[in-house]
């Protein structure tokens, strides 16, 4: 199995790999006197220092750390490249940079030392999740609906008023849940649909049987199979949730997409006064 290494690459390009197997590894330019790990040369012009770097294993990690030298160690991590103050602990991918040579124009070259760990946890690869949610576009200006199922986009036609009524009102709702779904439960579609009860023809009376005759309506448009409703969800003894999408110019409103999953907001009984679209 293969242990972290460094892949050094001289200031003339040539390249090698040495393992880390010791807890303490100096890296530098060789003398008759000293002889580092690992040594970076030949160095006529004695750029490297003897003792240029160290670097350390401690509690499961590399760390590195530049030996007070006069030119310096940088460490290059992505786009980002600053110098060694310090010690700092390395990741996969970073990079030493040790000068290594100047040409007669001033321009610098580095031998370049590639931290490579193999052990490293590794980022998934993203996952593809399906393209969007089924859910109900409203065109409020417009006064169209729309139906997005597996990357559809159709308009909704042929939706009689209480059914266009129920559907405006449920995704006026999400649209005041800041783009999220809300549970409308039966009282409250009674009054959305046909006011208060003072406000009921004489003799008539709205049940949540009348609530179920609507949503059926509605589901027999907005739904590709009426038995396998997507877009109007019924909570059972409560009452119905519509998948909503609000238009994110819409005051206030924003796209279901960009929040997070939200908890079920818990069902409130709304009146006329608070939700205009229960007269509409």
């Amino acid at each position: 199995m293969r242990s972290t290494s460094l892949v050094i690459t001289s200031p003339n390009g040539e390249r090698r790999s040495v393992e880390l197997r010791k807890e303490r590894v100096s890296i530098g330019r060789g003398s008759p006197t000293s002889q580092p790990d690992i040594e970076l040369g030949p160095d006529q012009q004695r750029w490297v220092s003897r003792v240029h770097c160290v670097l350390e294993f401690r509690a499961g990690a590399w760390y590195a750390s530049d030996n007070t030298t006069v030119n310096g160690t940088l460490i290059r991590r992505g786009d980002r490249t600053t110098r060694l103050e310090g010690t700092a602990r390395l990741q996969h991918g970073d990079t030493i940079l040790i000068l290594g040579d100047v040409d007669s124009s001033g321009g610098a070259r580095y031998w370049s030392l590639a931290y490579v760990d193999p052990y490293v946890t590794r980022p998934a690869e993203r996952l593809q999740l399906p393209e969007e949610r089924p859910r109900v576009e409203v065109d409020w200006v417009g006064a169209r609906v729309f139906r997005r199922i597996d990357g559809r986009r159709e308009e909704v036609v042929g939706l009689r008023p209480k059914a266009y009524q129920l559907v405006r009102y449920m995704a006026d709702r999400s649209a005041r849940n800041h783009g999220a779904p809300v549970v409308c439960e039966y009282t409250e579609l009674i009054t959305a649909l046909w006011g208060e009860r003072h406000e009921w023809p004489p003799g008539r009376s709205f049940t949540k049987e009348d609530v179920r005759d609507v949503v059926n309506d509605a589901r027999a448009r907005l739904e590709l199979d009426k038995s396998r409703p997507r877009l109007i969800e019924t909570v059972r003894g409560i009452g119905y949730r519509l998948a909503a999408w609000v238009e994110p110019n819409r005051p206030g409103a924003t796209r279901v997409d960009d929040v997070d999953e939200s908890p079920m907001v818990e069902p409130s009984h709304a009146t006329r006064d608070s939700s205009p679209a229960a007269g509409a």
